[in-house]
């Protein structure tokens, strides 16, 4: 089972494709998402980028009680923001715990779309040399770290992601590649996509399964793979199956 966590608190990454600014996205309610029961087998909980759930009071406790209703719980977190240091230790206190119960884990992921347009399209995010410290100082700790790729932008050149790859490689070996989901109604488009085509895909891992526009490059896309591949790596399209990968590492 896989649950999307949101939060009231919103993002300041100010990334301009964002899809939390859209008048078709509608926001998750943190709060009940949390409420599940059941004997269940797995879940995974991811919080959403839309906000920051782990400024919210008694996550982490939250997400221990929770575990007592599975056998196993991961916690995938994604962020193009530098983590508070009250925030790693959250993150690391969290990893821990679930570790020692033998609940399951916490993931951390690297998340970047561009090298070089860092400052124009993600204004407020990290540094790409604090993603790189970020990487090393998670992996140091013993969170599991990956990289995530998403959006790759199709104007971004293969060249480039080959460089953040072999950057990122002394660090992490998982990487999640996904493409660009896009609002039409936005300038990000306009002055950036005009020239690309769009088909339209289901978001499932959003509840209410919307439909939006999506842009792929696939040449791009398996360059990018086979450059991974080559340094060792492995890419993974969707985040549950990297998530069941490290799950096997640990047994």
């Amino acid at each position: 089972m896989r649950v999307l966590l949101s939060s009231d608190i919103p993002c300041k990454g100010g990334c301009k494709y964002c899809f939390a600014k859209w008048s078709s996205y509608e926001p998750l309610d943190g709060s009940s998402s949390m409420q599940l029961s059941g004997d269940k087998e797995e879940l995974i909980l991811y919080p959403c980028c839309d906000g920051d759930c782990f400024y919210q009071a008694n996550l982490t406790e939250r997400i221990m009680q929770l575990s007592a209703n599975y056998q196993k719980v991961y916690v995938s977190i994604s962020s193009k923001l530098y983590p508070s240091d009250g925030q790693i230790n959250q993150w690391r206190n969290l990893h821990q715990w679930l570790v020692l119960n033998k609940k399951g884990f916490l993931k951390f992921a690297i998340s970047i779309s561009n090298r070089s347009m860092l400052n124009e399209i993600e204004p407020q995010t990290m540094l790409y040399e604090d993603r790189l410290k970020l990487a090393l100082k998670m992996k140091e700790m013993g969170i599991p770290v990956s990289l995530t790729l998403k959006p790759v932008l199709p104007f971004i050149s293969e060249g480039e992601y080959r460089s953040i790859l072999e950057d990122f490689s002394p660090f992490l070996r998982h990487v999640l590649l996904g493409g660009l989901y896009v609002d039409k109604a936005m300038s990000f488009y306009s002055d950036y996509l005009g020239s690309y085509s769009c088909a339209k895909r289901k978001v499932n891992w959003l509840p209410q399964e919307p439909e939006w526009d999506y842009i792929e490059d696939p040449e791009l896309m398996n360059q990018i793979k086979r450059n991974a591949e080559h340094l060792g790596m492995q890419v993974f399209m969707s985040d549950k199956t990297l998530i069941e990968e490290i799950a096997r590492e640990y047994k």
